[in-house]
C-alpha cells in the first residue's frame, strides 16, 4: 500500500543546472551557480538540498521544485533491497537513496517498505546527513 503524507511543507524552487527531467524524486545539491541545483552524489559537499518533485526541468535554467524537509517520495536504488519501514537511507553516488547501514549517517527514513527491486517510496527527508546517537537502555 502506497502512503501519501501531506505535512504542509511546500517545495522550494531552484533553477536546473542540467537536464533533470529523468530525475523526479532524486536528490539534488547546490550547483556552482547560486540558485541552481544539480544531481546529488554520495559525496555531496555541501550536503544534498532535497528531493526533486517534478520531471519538468529539461533545460538549464528551468524551475525545479525541491522538497527540502519533510515527507516526500524518493527513488530507491535498484542496487539495494529490501528496504524496511523505518530504515535509515542516504544519498548514493547516483542521486537515488540507499539503505544507510548506519544509525549515524543518513538523509531520510523510509515511511514504507520495498521488498525487492527498486522504486519510488515515501520517505521523511531530513536534509543534511544526520549524526544520530544511540542511547543504551542500561
Amino acid at each position: 500500500m502506497a502512503n501519501v503524507h501531506n505535512d504542509g511543507i511546500l517545495p522550494v524552487t531552484f533553477a536546473a543546472d542540467a537536464d533533470l527531467s529523468d530525475y523526479q524524486y532524486y536528490a539534488v545539491m547546490p550547483a556552482s551557480t547560486a540558485g541552481y541545483v544539480k544531481l546529488a552524489t554520495g559525496a555531496s559537499d555541501p550536503f544534498p538540498l532535497g528531493i526533486v518533485q517534478t520531471d519538468d526541468a529539461d533545460t538549464v535554467g528551468d524551475a525545479v521544485p525541491v522538497k527540502m524537509f519533510g515527507a516526500t517520495k524518493a527513488q530507491v536504488s535498484c542496487a539495494v533491497s529490501p528496504v524496511g519501514y523505518g530504515d535509515f537511507l542516504k544519498v548514493s553516488a547516483s542521486g537515488d537513496l540507499v539503505v544507510s547501514g548506519s544509525e549515524t549517517v543518513y538523509n531520510a527514513r523510509a515511511l514504507e517498505a520495498l521488498s525487492s527491486g527498486c522504486g519510488v517510496i515515501e520517505v521523511y527527508w531530513m536534509g543534511a546527513a544526520v549524526s544520530g546517537c544511540v542511547v543504551s537502555a542500561s
